[in-house]
């Protein structure tokens, strides 16, 4: 597993760096959002990373090769999921790095130090767009998920736009806004824990996903 994550690193030895570099750019874009910003530039560039690698592999014909070896495919499929880790792990590397180095070259340019609860919503939003991803990845191939998730994309517009007038119409909005301050007054910790289980129930639901329709492809 470890050298398949190894393997697209090096094939996207370019793209890392584009997103590297694009966590530094979503700092000077965003100050207005504060350490937000973080969240923005680590879904982005993680997301970017994962279709890079999937388009790759794609492209390379690389599924043909992988699975003409003793390779599991659910050892396949859990590297695309750590990868996903992986990515986040670097980026928050990269914003780390930028916000020390910036104050010291006298930059003009407001940094905010990287916060648990600002890198768990970045993780949290990353992992969630993954778990969309790879699962129709891994069902169509990377061509067709293309398409599938162009759709998905302003699908999802379209549900944002419903649920607001469910919300506006209803009591929804009220009863969502007591869980919100219930949830407000419990200690950071428990709100941290709660997210990281939300998580993990998502990918794991996702990865099982995944690993069906992998195994019912034929190449």
């Amino acid at each position: 597993m470890v050298r398949l994550i190894i393997k697209d690193i090096l094939l996207m030895k370019k793209t890392l760096l584009i997103c590297m570099a694009y966590i530094v750019f979503i700092i000077f874009a965003f100050q207005s959002m504060g350490a937000g910003a973080f969240a923005t530039g680590v879904t982005a560039a993680t997301y970017m990373l994962v279709i890079t690698a999937c388009a790759y592999e794609d492209k390379n014909r690389s599924d043909i090769v992988i699975n003409s070896l003793p390779i599991r495919r659910q050892t396949v499929v859990l590297a695309k999921y750590v990868s996903v880790y992986v990515y986040i792990a670097l980026s928050a590397v990269a914003y780390g790095a930028a916000t020390t180095v910036l104050p010291l070259l006298k930059a003009p340019i407001t940094v905010y130090p990287l916060s648990g609860e600002i890198f768990i919503s970045g993780v949290f939003a990353a992992a969630l767009l993954s778990s969309v991803f790879l699962p129709i990845f891994f069902k169509f191939g990377y061509m067709k998920s293309k398409l599938v998730n162009f759709i998905l994309f302003f699908g999802a517009f379209a549900f944002a736009g419903f649920l607001g007038n469910a919300f506006v119409s209803g009591g929804v909005l009220e009863n969502l806004n007591k869980y919100i301050v219930v949830l407000s007054q419990q200690p950071d910790w428990m709100i941290a824990a709660l997210i990281i289980l939300v998580i993990a129930a998502i990918q794991l639901a996702s990865y099982r996903l995944a690993v069906a329709f992998y195994k019912s492809r034929e190449f």
